[in-house]
């Protein structure tokens, strides 16, 4: 599966209402009170919307996605619609919604879906690399000591012929430190 980027939702994911008549459950045209609900700072949000659960007739949430809105604010009509989405036997499939009922952009399972897919997808992504094989010759440096004794405080310094002696730097001398391991 590919990355597919997810909408941003309004802070606070305002919502407002289904307008009159209300919807059947076969309805593509989902009339609204106020459009700028589903709309954000890039444009308009056309998945994660929400029609909230109607407690009276134990109906729950639906999730629908849409294809367009008749507007960007006042009241309008959100367009081609998809009813029931991520829908589980009749939990959240589509229903009649009468008018006034809340309807928002919400994080839904549908979009936690995508967010959980696109983690995955970023996990995988990330599987360790197999180290390449190394064929050549190693040839380490011969520095031989001539001088001093190791200890607290001292640096082994060498010369350019590789000649090294154990000494102690003067006070604000800076130096290089290697390590090499066998």
């Amino acid at each position: 599966m590919a990355f597919v980027t997810v909408e941003r939702f309004k802070k606070n994911s305002p919502s407002t209402t289904i307008a009159a008549p209300g919807i059947s459950n076969s309805d593509t045209t989902i009339p609204v009170a106020e459009l700028s609900v589903f709309y954000d700072a890039t444009g308009l949000i056309k998945e994660g919307i929400v029609i909230s659960r109607n407690n009276a007739t134990e109906t729950a949430t639906e999730e629908i996605k849409i294809t367009g809105a008749s507007g960007t604010s006042g009241a309008g009509n959100l367009t081609g619609a998809t009813r029931g989405v991520s829908a589980h036997g009749t939990n959240g499939a589509a229903a009649a919604w009468t008018a006034g009922t809340l309807i928002s952009c919400q994080i839904s399972s549908t979009l936690m879906n995508r967010i959980k897919d696109d983690l995955d997808e970023h996990e995988s992504a990330k599987a360790p690399i197999a180290s390449p094989t190394f064929t050549g010759m190693v040839t380490t440096p011969a520095i031989k000591i001539t001088g001093g004794t190791p200890g607290v405080g001292k640096v082994l310094v060498s010369d350019a012929d590789g000649d090294g002696a154990w000494t102690t730097p003067a006070p604000g001398t800076d130096f290089l430190v290697v390590q090499i391991f066998s």
